[in-house]
């Protein structure tokens, strides 16, 4: 750590340090004073002035919060991985519209727990924002200082300090087991592509962009299983992309085909590989389950299975409707009912083991509830 001294004028002198480079600009860092009295009193305040440096005033810098979130935004994983896309583009998003606005431009360290608080309610009184969506913010403020704070970026910890409102969470509701039949009695006539997604996402509790990103290759007919390994995600301004499962590497699995989804698929193998024949194109083996083009190269939107599912719903009013979010609270829900310890459960739906057991909890709920009921009709009789 460098320095200098120049005299101004009598009694008034110019000292300066050069500090290093700045950790998210690059620039040079050089700290200054004036300094009114003799050259002795020049040198000691200088001297002082690099104490002050080592003692670790440097350890925060005057990065502001935008520098701070859009670095952490380009940094890997914990695990070292690049980020992925979907979850980047939605994270960046939350910060731009709720965030930057007005505390973008602040230093992070001169940000006060007072501040994010108030952020915070002025989000859900002006902007109408539920609890969970302030949560999701609050993630991306505590992740990306807590970042900085370990690279020595930042030196507070003001957002430790926040308590975020907490978000209510409901019992969640499966569907019937007659209703879901009943559904898949009808696609099976009417939409057989869409009656294998759904058959898939109730036995196996796969998520719609799972379903999506499903290819040939990833299907073992000789050993009559399935692998789950990509999902295919729409982004705006980047269309589908390819990305792993939602819960990462823990979302990967090898499922073993149940007969009636493997019929379903050696059927629809078969005509994809006469659609090659036609084409003349014998190279092209590993296409999408699930596509929109006969070749199966590009996979289907995701948007388009749930558009296809609610236009089947709306044309039958009489049947409680599904969606794919809602097929894997019956897959829970029915594992739960043929007694699966919430481990297997957990390892089956590829979710953290917390959200299952809300799963767990509800269907047990709703069995106590029938189990009063038919108590009631005994007493009555």
């Amino acid at each position: 750590m460098t320095g200098h001294i120049r005299k101004i004028n009598e009694g008034k002198w110019f000292i300066r340090i050069s500090a290093g480079k700045h950790p998210i600009t690059g620039k040079r860092i050089q700290k200054s004073r004036v300094i009114e009295g003799s050259r002795k009193d020049a040198t000691k305040a200088l001297h002082d002035l690099r104490s002050q440096e080592y003692a670790g005033s440097l350890n925060s810098s005057n990065a502001t919060l935008d520098e701070i979130v859009t670095r952490w935004l380009d940094a890997p994983t914990k695990g070292g991985r690049v980020r992925a896309v979907s979850t980047k583009y939605h994270d960046q998003k939350r910060y731009e519209r709720y965030v930057h606005p007005t505390l973008g431009g602040k230093k992070a360290d001169d940000i006060r727990p007072v501040d994010f608080a108030n952020l915070y309610q002025s989000l859900i009184r002006d902007a109408g924002l539920s609890p969970r969506s302030i949560l999701n913010i609050h993630s991306v403020l505590r992740a990306s200082l807590k970042w900085g704070w370990r690279l020595e970026l930042v030196k507070s910890q003001a957002i430790e300090k926040v308590v975020p409102p907490s978000a209510q969470l409901f019992p969640p509701r499966a569907p019937d087991v007659k209703v879901v039949l009943n559904h898949l009695e009808i696609l099976k006539e009417s939409n057989p592509n869409l009656w294998i997604a759904v058959f898939l996402a109730g036995s196996m509790g796969l998520r719609r962009s799972e379903i999506a990103g499903l290819r040939w290759s990833h299907i073992d007919l000789d050993a009559k299983t399935l692998k789950v390994c990509e999902g295919i995600v729409k982004i705006p301004g980047h269309g589908s992309i390819t990305t792993g499962t939602k819960t990462g590497l823990h979302g990967f699995a090898r499922f073993d085909l149940h007969q009636t989804s493997f019929d379903a698929l050696v059927c629809r193998y078969l005509e994809f590989g006469q659609t090659l024949l036609a084409f003349e194109n014998r190279n092209q083996s590993d296409g999408y389950l699930f596509s929109s083009d006969l070749l199966c190269e590009r996979p289907i939107d995701p948007d388009l299975l749930t558009k296809w599912l609610r236009k089947h719903c709306a044309s039958h009013p009489e049947l409680e409707p599904i969606t794919f979010q809602s097929l894997r609270k019956f897959t829970s829900s029915a594992l739960e009912g043929g007694g699966v310890d919430e481990t297997t459960a957990s390892a089956l739906l590829r979710d953290r083991p917390e959200t299952v057991l809300r799963h767990y909890r509800a269907a047990k709920q709703s069995r106590v509830r029938i189990a009063t009921l038919q108590l009631g009709d005994l007493l009555t009789q």
